[in-house]
């Protein structure tokens, strides 16, 4: 067979001009799903917060409200692709303001540390949430 001259010359600009719009069009859509992604990890992490510390608010002391923190984070956020296990922190301490110790009506702040990873690195990262409650806990039985 022989080919034409010029044959692979023919409709080359619009056969580039497809393959660059199609490369941007699924780039902008990787994009919109990192977005997505990273808008319901931080969604689960303000739940997560939320959750914990009404969980902690009947700990016994601030090493058991920092297991108890570290446990429930673990779990609840620990089945994600977004989040691993082991890139989630949690961690329990005193307002600025508070009394220094666990006691009712002191307040404490609950913070979830971890890090994101997605499909694009830049919607990836470290991403932090925080919550303040009041202990509830009196010196009883929870």
């Amino acid at each position: 067979m022989k080919q034409k001259k010029g044959f692979f010359k023919q409709g080359m600009g619009e056969f580039m001009e497809g393959a660059i719009a199609m490369l941007f069009l699924i780039t902008l859509l990787i994009l919109l799903i990192s977005f997505t992604m990273l808008h319901t990890a931080g969604g689960a992490m303000e739940y997560a917060v939320s959750v914990i510390g009404r969980e902690i608010v009947t700990c016994t002391s601030l090493e058991d409200a920092r297991r108890t923190a570290q446990e429930q984070a673990e779990l609840i956020l620990g089945d994600s692709r977004t989040m691993p296990r082991d890139a989630i922190r949690a961690d329990v301490g005193y307002a600025p303001g508070s009394d220094t110790e666990w006691e009712k009506g002191n307040f404490v702040f609950v913070t979830i540390t971890a890090e994101l990873h997605n499909l694009m690195p830049v919607t990836s990262g470290t991403k932090e949430v925080s919550d303040l409650v009041m202990i509830e806990y009196t010196g009883g039985n929870r």
